[in-house]
């Protein structure tokens, strides 16, 4: 198969799961003055960010590479390649989590399950298996591994509209292995 047909079928694949089409006309504005902005939520064993930025220069190159191939199997003229050039990447949130209690629970910790904003248009989801990670899960819970990302078009009936800045958002953290460790955090906007 051809590097463009796998281009191709990874961004029309990102397309069909982008269901929030219609759902936003424009980008809250006074999130976009904010960008780069954190939201964070803390509790004494946990701590979450969610940054929202404009730093997507790999993905967009990704989506540029896509977009040039569907523009040659496709046509610029097709309604498939007119959506995909409106999801181009302009901005992104990635959730990061950070464990401050008894380290000694780290090595006990079997998987996780993160649900960012639950019930809502900004919905993300992260689940770690311990197998799964090349590092090791006590490596994922540092609070500098990003452990899910979430692409944003400048045109957000495409694939969604960045959190508002100005509202609180939930993070459920369910984890197995360890009891007691499971929780949901508040999460805003950090002032700098």
């Amino acid at each position: 198969m051809k590097m463009s047909s796998i281009l191709l079928a990874v961004l029309l694949s990102f397309l069909t799961g982008c269901s929030l089409a219609g759902r936003q006309t424009a980008h809250d504005a006074d999130s976009i003055a904010a960008i780069p902005y954190t939201l964070i939520g803390e509790s004494e064993q946990w701590r979450a960010a969610y940054r929202v930025d404009a730093d997507v220069e790999t993905e967009a190159a990704f989506y540029e590479k896509a977009l040039d191939a569907a523009e040659k199997n496709l046509g610029r003229d097709n309604s498939t390649y007119q959506r995909m050039e409106q999801a181009l990447p302009a901005y992104a949130g990635t959730l990061y989590l950070e464990y401050l209690g008894d380290t000694a629970n780290l090595e006990n910790i079997q998987s996780y399950f993160l649900k960012f904003a639950p019930g809502t248009e900004w919905e993300q989801m992260v689940t770690m298996e311990r197998q799964d990670l090349l590092t090791g899960l006590e490596d994922s819970l540092n609070g500098e591994m990003p452990l899910g990302r979430k692409l944003f078009a400048a045109d957000p009936s495409q694939t969604g509209s960045i959190p508002p800045v100005g509202r609180t958002y939930t993070l459920k953290v369910e984890i197995s292995g360890v009891d007691g460790l499971s929780e949901t955090l508040e999460m805003m906007r950090q002032m700098d």
